[in-house]
């Protein structure tokens, strides 16, 4: 698992979405990476050696989309524009809310703190951390916790906004 968009607190009905180039490996549904100069580059990662607070993050709702087409009715004209690999849709809604799974127990867990994801290698599923965050490194606000045991999410789910200062803002 990873992030998933659960809702906006701006009351608009779905995320705004914007395709961005990609400069590594296609993110799966969910990831959040670094957008730096306007390219996705890599994963965010947690711990010592995580991602650096001085980054801008956003979330991937996936890439390689096949609704078009080159040629032909309502479709891309030239195969330049219609390049799904190198391309990922991110939200960048300022008001979103995502769901991750916590890593560990958080039944202590406090509305308004911040969290940093526990991951350590960008092969790995983002969980977030219910531990104390590392110091300049990125992390997310929690709105909301349910520590209720799912299926994928044993210890449940913390739902999330990005701080304001690692937020990709649409043009």
């Amino acid at each position: 698992m990873a992030f998933s968009y659960a809702y906006t607190l701006g009351g608009g009905d779905a995320p705004v979405t914007v395709d961005f180039p990609i400069t590594s490996a296609v993110p799966a549904l969910g990831d959040c990476f670094i957008v730096a100069s306007g390219i996705a580059t890599t994963k965010v990662v947690g711990g010592a050696s995580g991602t650096a607070n001085t980054a801008t993050v956003a979330v991937s709702v996936g890439g390689n989309f096949l609704g078009l087409a080159a040629g032909g009715t309502l479709a891309a004209t030239t195969s330049s524009i219609y390049s799904p690999s190198t391309l990922t849709k991110l939200i960048l809604d300022p008001n979103a809310v995502f769901r991750i799974p916590w890593s560990a127990s958080a039944t202590s867990a406090t509305v308004g703190s911040t969290y940093e994801v526990a991951n350590t290698t960008t092969t790995a599923d983002q969980t977030l951390n219910p531990g104390a965050k590392t110091a300049n490194k990125v992390y997310f606000t929690l709105v909301d916790s349910d520590t209720t045991a799912y299926g994928g999410a044993p210890y449940g789910y913390a739902y999330v906004t990005i701080p304001s200062a690692f937020r990709v803002i649409p043009a």
